[in-house]
């Protein structure tokens, strides 16, 4: 289990990835990251929400996610268009 140090790390270092305009992540997406040793952190994969298990997360903020990530593709391409 992670620590909140790590916790808060990683939420900073997450939040800095998708913060960069030159970043595109999918709606819905899960992107998992973690420490490389010598390195720091780093982004080690990303997927579809709704294939993607919540490991600890709250349920509740994850449903959001999974609700947007069951719309049709045209619905999600006109919220993310304007």
């Amino acid at each position: 289990m992670a620590s909140d140090q790590e916790l808060n790390e990683a939420t900073e270092f997450s939040e800095n990835v998708l913060r960069d305009q030159s970043v595109s992540v999918p709606d819905a997406a899960a992107v998992d990251v973690g420490v490389i040793r010598n390195h720091g952190w780093a982004v080690i994969e990303c997927n579809a929400a709704f294939s993607s298990g919540i490991y600890g997360c709250d349920p509740v903020a994850v449903l959001p996610v999974l609700r947007r990530a069951c719309l049709p593709i045209s619905k999600t391409m006109a919220t993310t268009a304007s």
